[in-house]
Order: structure tokens, then C-alpha cells, then sequence
């Protein structure tokens, strides 16, 4: 038995999305979204991609995969509260649907030692806000240097600080360098 099964969306040529799998939206509950299909299906995918250099990458990436016909993987990390989880997105172009299939798995998962609740603490003045690397969830530091995020939080609780700004989706020097070369002509 899978115990961590895959969770799929479409999207059309257009950017909208055209389906969801029942795992996907398991997937997305299980992350305190109250979400079903007619909440997702019909918008447009970058809705739910704040970030302008992160919708440009997946845009690469969709673009290279539908002009070569080769699928395109890559890993990520996206966390629940209690855990580190570490995923596979495989993107291909279905050339017989004109949809782009976006199917992601959980390739592994880490107890985190204590509980990481980003999502409650937004909403802090602009000014409090930081970037975290939407693939490896590295966060930068005032002083432009990316860190794993668990590093950040324990020097903020060292410090008798608390988290209480706002989380932009970005890229990593690192991560949008793996990506860039992932998408080279």
C-alpha cells in the first residue's frame, strides 16, 4: 500500500484550471484549505501563485515541457505544521487533452521538533513581511542571506522573539538557479 498517494491538477493551455483529483483536494484540506472542486476548477493557476518570479518560472516550465513534449521533475518542500514534507512534481503537456498534468507526490516526511504555524501568524504590517523559497523553504534574513527556515525561527525564539509578519512566496538563488537550468534550451 502508498501511503503517500499522488494528487493531480490540470491546467489548460489558457492557465485555467480544468480538474482536480480527489487526492489533490484531500491534499489541500489536509492543509487548512476549505476548498472544493467549483472553488478551484475555472480560475486561473497563477490565483493561487503570488509570487511574479515564481509564476514566471512555472510559466517556463510549462512553456518547455509543452515545445519539447518531455516531461519535466523537480523536488520541493512544502510543510505541514507538524511536518517536513519533502515532494516530487512531475509536469507534462497531454497533447491529446491540450492540458498541462501536474501530478505531485510526497517522497518523504520529517517530524519537525517543534510546531511551525506560519499561516496563523500572517498578517503583520508589510515592513514584517520576509521571502521563503517556495521549493526548499529557505527564508532570507534582513541581510539578504537564506537560511532554513527552522534556523530562523529558533534565532527569533532565542531572542524572545516571535514571528509575526507576512510570508512572500519566492525563489532561492539556489533553487531558481536548478530551475533555470532545468528549463536551458
Amino acid at each position: 500500500m502508498d501511503m503517500h498517494p499522488e494528487f493531480s491538477h490540470w491546467v489548460s493551455q489558457s492557465g485555467d484550471i480544468v480538474d482536480v483529483s480527489e487526492t489533490w483536494l484531500s491534499f489541500a484540506r489536509d492543509n487548512g484549505w476549505d476548498i472544493d472542486t467549483k472553488n478551484v476548477v475555472g480560475h486561473h493557476w497563477t490565483e493561487y501563485v503570488k509570487c511574479a518570479e515564481v509564476r514566471k518560472l512555472y510559466e517556463q516550465l510549462m512553456d518547455h515541457v509543452r515545445s519539447t513534449g518531455q516531461p519535466a521533475r523537480l523536488h520541493y518542500r512544502c510543510d505541514s505544521p507538524e511536518q517536513k514534507r519533502f515532494h516530487q512534481m512531475k509536469i507534462a503537456w497531454d497533447r491529446r487533452r491540450s492540458v498541462y498534468e501536474f501530478r505531485n507526490r510526497i517522497l518523504e516526511t520529517e517530524d519537525l521538533k517543534n510546531k511551525i504555524n506560519l499561516t496563523a501568524a500572517q498578517g503583520g504590517a508589510e515592513d514584517d513581511a520576509f521571502d521563503m523559497c517556495s521549493w526548499c523553504k529557505k527564508v532570507k534574513t534582513p541581510d539578504g542571506e537564506w537560511v532554513n527556515i527552522e534556523d530562523m525561527l529558533a534565532s527569533l525564539e532565542a531572542q524572545g522573539q516571535e514571528f509575526t509578519g507576512e510570508v512572500n512566496h519566492d525563489a532561492c538563488p539556489d533553487c531558481l538557479a536548478t530551475l533555470n537550468t532545468s528549463v536551458a534550451p
